[in-house]
């Protein structure tokens, strides 16, 4: 998909998968609201027809993972890799060179004008499904790590937590006269918590740092060459990149 990205030409691109669980009658739709004005077109599933009941609650846990735990990025649940993309994302997605990338949370990332589509997925017409259990906790990992540092921070504040609660413990022992080694313990792990939540945080901050994302995109620029045009914004604007 990422080949596809770099090396497709035209207007806009349409990914889809060859086991035809994917209706291409369904394209005609995509390109409709595409001409809309609406910059991505994600096909939604309402019914996973031939998915196993551990498929179903496996994307469902996923999509409800992702949703609590990744912010600024637009993941609605059930979309695949069916979608339409248009020139302004597919130019965002093209400036994000990361090699550990999860294609449906970049482009929910780089934002743009959204359409969910909703459709009835088929019975899958020949072979199998490559998705297994570690498969699908591989991809919700990726999926965490390269777009949220909430676990580091949940495991900040828990860190401070304890240690506050610690330091608690132990003036009241000391108070009371019972400090013993077993206190002195139970401080010194609860500060090495706190140390290594601080590495995890700086670690964070310099692997934002090294994916080097833009800050920011910009829809149309006067100073890009323009290889295509959006039909919907062509007619009154100008010449758009």
């Amino acid at each position: 998909m990422r080949a596809g990205i770099d090396h497709a030409r035209g207007s806009a691109l349409i990914f889809i998968d060859v086991d035809l669980q994917d209706p291409p009658e369904l394209i005609p739709g995509m390109v409709e609201f595409w001409q809309k004005g609406y910059d991505v077109v994600n096909m939604q599933r309402n019914l996973r027809t031939g998915d196993s009941l551990f498929k179903r609650m496996s994307a469902r846990a996923y999509y409800w993972v992702m949703q609590r735990l990744v912010d600024k990025v637009d993941l609605p649940a059930d979309v695949s890799d069916f979608r339409l993309i248009g020139p302004a994302p597919l130019a965002a997605i093209r400036a994000l060179d990361e090699r550990s990338s999860i294609l449906k949370g970049m482009i929910g990332w780089v934002g743009f004008r959204t359409f969910e589509l909703p459709y009835n997925r088929a019975v899958r017409h020949a072979g199998s499904s490559k998705w297994n259990v570690a498969g699908l906790i591989n991809l919700a990992i990726e999926s965490i790590l390269s777009f949220s540092r909430k676990p580091l921070r949940i495991f900040s504040l828990a860190s401070f937590a304890l240690f506050v609660s610690s330091f608690c413990y132990m003036l009241a022992a000391l108070v009371a006269g019972s400090f013993d080694v077993h206190h002195l313990l139970v401080g010194m792990a609860s500060f090495m918590c706190v140390g290594v939540a601080m590495v995890g945080e700086y670690l964070g901050l310099t692997l934002a740092e090294v994916k080097r994302r833009p800050q920011y995109f910009l829809k149309n620029s006067p100073k890009a060459e323009c290889a295509s045009i959006h039909p919907s914004v062509s007619s009154f604007e100008g010449k758009k990149c």
